[in-house]
């Protein structure tokens, strides 16, 4: 009896390095880039996304019980409250968004322009630019609590998804100016 094995019909389709950078650094947007911290306790965070769109902040801040305001009571535990914060749009984040995704489309097409060299290093230079703004917005608030007259210090820290969606961006840009495609097979 004889039997013949026949191998499935591969197709090969172009992915490039820059392609993975550029799809890397628009789906870290889904995930926290900054979080506000108020005397080095998190307080409030948002997405790329969020930031892009001016979509709320998530707060979290610790409250104590109602029977207990003062805390007086060392088996109180604190309750977490969950909130929404007012976010505000930053269109820096936005363009990089943008930019991030016409990056990406423009890599799939495997067009031999330089363009991905550009449109990388502008998605990264926004990043910049919206890390600056963020922090001279929290230069802006006011510092102090007037109920008690304490000076509060208050921080934005940038998460490493921002981080790594900024080096996803010069990456991209950066094998951009390559040519050769990987193959892969699939």
């Amino acid at each position: 009896m004889e039997t013949t094995t026949t191998a499935p019909a591969t197709s090969t389709r172009k992915f490039s390095i820059s392609s993975a950078g550029f799809l890397a650094g628009v789906l870290l947007f889904l995930l926290p880039f900054v979080e506000i911290k108020c005397k080095d306790q998190p307080f409030a965070s948002n997405t790329g996304i969020g930031l892009a769109f001016g979509t709320d902040y998530k707060t979290t801040g610790q409250m104590k019980s109602l029977e207990n305001p003062f805390g007086l009571n060392a088996n109180e535990k604190d309750k977490a409250v969950t909130e929404k914060e007012k976010g505000k749009m930053y269109v820096v984040a936005l363009i990089s968004l943008i930019l991030g995704v016409i990056g990406f489309v423009l890599s799939l097409t495997n067009a031999k322009s330089k363009a991905g060299i550009f449109i990388g290093s502008a998605a990264a230079i926004c990043l910049i630019v919206l890390m600056i703004q963020i922090q001279m917005d929290i230069k802006d608030t006011p510092k102090t609590d007037n109920d008690l007259g304490n000076n509060i210090k208050v921080t934005a820290e940038f998460t490493a998804w921002y981080y790594l969606s900024l080096i996803s961006f010069i990456a991209a840009a950066f094998f951009s100016s390559r040519t050769k495609p990987i193959v892969i097979p699939g």
